[in-house]
């Protein structure tokens, strides 16, 4: 839960304190914040932190890691991410967006392990959503049943959902289910990739 950025905030508070009293003269001013020159975007961010008691370190951190994203630097941006898991470990935001960026990067195993707590927090329906494709994805037909009919009923008209929810029910036989689905698809993102797959799946049949 610490990075370098909680490092700079801490050295430069410090440096902040020693520019006033009891270290200097109580009829010198602290001129430190106004004076100190940001050398890189970590200080930057950190005289921001130091300068305003609207803008908490968690913000400093979502602001890092939404830089860091730009960047395509999707290591640090996860690594900031954790940091506010670890300061607000009730806030499901946060593993939303740490557990999106493993799963950009193909790290199914630990997004899981991320989802699978927020769920004990909140049941949001990304969670939901994304807990029943990775297990749909390791073949466990039950479970990722479970959990996508669960996010069906929190977010009807996700095609994302509906298009692996049919094909779930295509595979275990369950048929006019799975008609239904596609045909709800159909309505909602026809132009889909997931209904054109599946129109060539039911063109087939």
């Amino acid at each position: 839960g610490y990075t370098e950025l909680d490092s700079i905030v801490g050295e430069l508070t410090v440096r902040s304190l020693k520019e006033g009293w009891p270290f200097k003269s109580k009829e010198l001013p602290n001129r430190f914040l106004h004076d100190f020159k940001p050398a890189n975007l970590f200080e930057k961010i950190a005289m921001k932190k130091l300068g305003s008691t609207d803008f908490s370190m968690e913000m400093a951190h979502l602001e890092l890691a939404g830089y860091y994203e730009k960047q395509k630097n999707f290591a640090d941006a996860y690594r900031e991410y954790l940091a506010l898991i670890h300061s607000i470990p009730y806030e499901t935001e946060f593993y939303e967006k740490a557990a999106t960026l493993l799963l950009m990067n193909g790290d199914y195993q630990q997004a899981f392990k991320l989802l699978s707590k927020s769920l004990k927090i909140y049941p949001t329906f990304f969670a939901v959503k994304w807990l029943g494709l990775i297990h749909l994805k390791s073949n466990n037909l039950k479970q990722a049943l479970e959990y996508l009919e669960k996010a069906e009923m929190m977010s009807a008209n996700d095609p994302q959902v509906l298009y692996n929810l049919c094909r779930i029910y295509l595979q275990t036989g369950n048929e006019p289910a799975g008609y239904e689905l596609y045909k709800r698809l159909k309505n909602i993102a026809p132009n889909s990739a997931y209904a054109k797959d599946l129109d060539n799946r039911f063109r087939n049949e």
